[in-house]
C-alpha cells in the first residue's frame, strides 16, 4: 500500500482519521494525501448578463481554504500531500481516488440513523458505496491504534479469491490475529460453513486463522455481539457497491454497520 486518502473538514472526525492514517502510514510507510472539496458556485462563469465573473474571487477561495489547511495539519506527523478544488464531494473523492491511485481511504464519521439514514445517509456510506478502493471508517480518536484481532466478515457461500491486499498487509504489519465470521441461524449447516472457510482462507492465502459462527437472527447485532466479545480492533466487510433502485431494494449490511457499530471499520468491493 503506497496512498492513504483523507477527505478533510477541519472537523474533529477529521483529525480521528488523519491520526488513524498516520499510524497506518507510518507502519506501512505510505503516503497521506488530504483532499478539501468546496461546494461548486452556482454559475461560476456567466452572470444574467452573459458576461464573465471575476474568476480571481473563487481561487482566492480556494486558496484561503489550503492555507486553512496547512494550519489544521500543523500538528501532523508525517507529510501530506494537500488538494482544495471546488465540486462534489463524493464525486471529487472517487476521482481523486482513480486518478491519483489511491490505496485506502480513512474517513471519519458519525454514522447516521432513522430518517437520515433512509433519506440522505451518511457521507462516509456514500463513499464506501461508491469508492473503487478499500474504506476505512473511524467514529472515535485512535492515535495510537494497535491491531491485535481482525475480524473479516462474509457469508462464504462461495469462497473466491477477493480484493484483501491491505488486510494481509494491516496483519503482517502488527502481527495480527483473523477471524472469520459467518452469523447464521441453522446450526444443523455448521459443518458445511467451516469447510467453506477453510477453502475462502486457503484460496486467498489467509494465514493465522480462527473460523467462528455467531447465532444470531440479525446480522448486524451478531457482528456486534461477536466483535465486543472477542476484543475485535477492526471490522472487514465486503459490499456490493449497489446504487439506484437495486440499493433502495436490497440495501447494504456493509453501510449499516458503517453507521451504526462504534468500531472501525473496512470496507472493500466484492469480487
Amino acid at each position: 500500500m503506497k496512498k492513504i486518502l483523507i477527505p478533510a473538514d477541519f472537523s474533529e472526525l477529521s483529525a480521528y482519521a488523519l491520526h488513524t492514517a498516520e499510524n497506518i502510514a507510518t507502519s506501512l510507510q505510505a503516503e497521506i494525501h488530504a483532499l478539501k472539496v468546496l461546494p461548486s458556485p452556482n454559475d461560476p462563469y456567466f452572470n444574467k448578463k452573459s458576461t464573465t465573473y471575476d474568476i480571481t474571487k473563487f481561487e482566492r477561495e480556494r486558496l484561503s481554504h489550503e492555507l486553512e489547511i496547512r494550519k489544521w495539519l500543523n500538528s501532523a506527523k508525517n507529510p501530506v500531500h494537500i488538494v482544495v478544488k471546488f465540486g462534489n464531494l463524493i464525486d471529487d473523492i472517487v476521482a481523486y481516488v482513480k486518478s491519483q491511485a489511491i490505496d485506502l481511504v480513512v474517513m471519519g464519521t458519525s454514522g447516521a440513523n432513522g430518517w437520515k439514514e433512509m433519506f440522505v445517509g451518511s457521507n462516509a456510506e456514500k463513499v464506501v458505496r461508491y469508492s473503487p478502493v478499500p474504506v476505512l471508517t473511524v467514529k472515535c480518536d485512535r492515535p495510537d491504534w494497535s491491531i491485535d484481532h481482525l475480524l473479516l466478515v462474509n457469508d462464504f457461500k462461495n469462497p473466491k479469491m477477493e480484493d484483501l491486499g491491505i488486510v494481509k498487509a494491516l496483519q503482517a504489519t502488527f502481527n495480527a490475529k483473523i477471524h472469520l465470521l459467518k452469523i447464521e441461524r441453522d446450526k444443523a449447516t455448521q459443518e458445511d460453513i467451516f469447510k467453506r472457510m477453510e477453502q475462502f482462507a486457503q484460496i486467498n492465502g489467509l494465514e493465522n486463522v480462527a473460523c467462528h459462527i455467531q447465532p444470531d437472527r440479525y446480522i448486524e447485532d451478531g457482528i456486534f455481539y461477536f466483535a465486543h466479545e472477542h476484543h475485535i480492533d477492526l471490522i472487514i466487510m465486503g459490499t456490493h457497491g449497489r446504487t439506484g433502485w437495486e440499493h433502495l431494494i436490497k440495501g447494504s449490511i456493509s453501510e449499516k454497520v458503517v453507521n451504526h457499530l462504534y468500531k472501525p471499520i473496512l470496507t472493500f468491493k466484492l469480487a
